[in-house]
């Protein structure tokens, strides 16, 4: 088992405080995606230290990203589900009358929309993975002899509402649309044992999301319906998740009830 201890604490206060750091000073300080990026790779390498030195695993398997059986259809599997989710959303939106269509703002051409597609899908991984470390894979591996699974997804669902620092002041259906998002992203890890099933869900929405306006553009025309719409797609995909329990490969160790 591994102990609670003081120095646990203090590497989640660690990883804390500099994930917080790439929006807080590249984005909102120097307005610099690139410094923003940077910054979350240089989260990831501090997270690989914490792993090994604090966690006492190899790096990243301290976060449950080890390789098992499974991983790369378990990745797919849930990339798919999200963006599918996603498109799901905007259709129900467009048709409610919450969202309306429009052309992109600026016309590229197809070369460059594949370019920066591709760009997005490399770029997202790292906040995507970042963000599920800190919520998710670290509590796992500290909390899993000690909380159930029911409780665990409930209690990671909590702290990703509140590792959103810079969104908290939007007020509850923020929250609330935050919270959804962490209860499916944690079933995905419990459901698995691994970490990479969440990274899966998070990041596809995370592709969608900067991605799909190059492809079209989407104005909000009620913007407190599309939280509901957003966290109403994240109970569908956990929905998913608890009915179709061969949905996703479980790795080593007992099926959670």
């Amino acid at each position: 088992m591994l102990p609670f201890d003081r120095r646990i604490f203090l590497a989640f206060i660690v990883l804390f405080v500099v994930y917080q750091v790439p929006e807080g000073v590249g984005l909102r300080l120097l307005g610099s995606e690139a410094a923003f990026i940077g910054m979350m790779v240089g989260f990831h390498a501090l997270a690989w230290v914490v792993g090994r030195v604090v966690l006492g695993a190899r790096g990243f398997d301290a976060y449950e990203m080890r390789r098992t059986p499974g991983l790369v259809r378990n990745l797919g599997v849930t990339l798919a589900m999200a963006a599918g989710m996603k498109i799901l959303a905007l259709i129900v939106g467009g048709a409610l009358g919450v969202y309306a269509f429009t052309a992109p703002e600026r016309g590229l051409g197809a070369a460059h929309v594949g370019v920066m597609l591709v760009a997005i899908v490399a770029a997202s991984y790292f906040p995507s993975a970042a963000e599920d470390i800190v919520t998710r894979g670290f509590w796992h591996r500290v909390l899993r002899p000690t909380l159930s699974p029911a409780r665990f997804v409930a209690f990671s669902a909590l702290v990703y509402v509140l590792n959103h620092v810079y969104r908290l002041a939007n007020g509850p259906l923020e929250w609330l649309m935050l919270f959804c998002f962490g209860l499916a992203y944690a079933t995905a890890l419990v459901r698995t044992g691994s970490l990479w099933p969440a990274i899966g869900l998070h990041w596809g929405w995370n592709i969608m999301g900067h991605g799909l306006p190059l492809l079209v553009g989407v104005e909000v025309r009620h913007d407190w319906a599309s939280p509901l719409l957003a966290g109403g797609a994240h109970l569908l995909m956990l929905a998913a998740l608890l009915a179709a329990p061969d949905l996703l490969v479980r790795g080593p160790g007992p099926r959670p009830k």
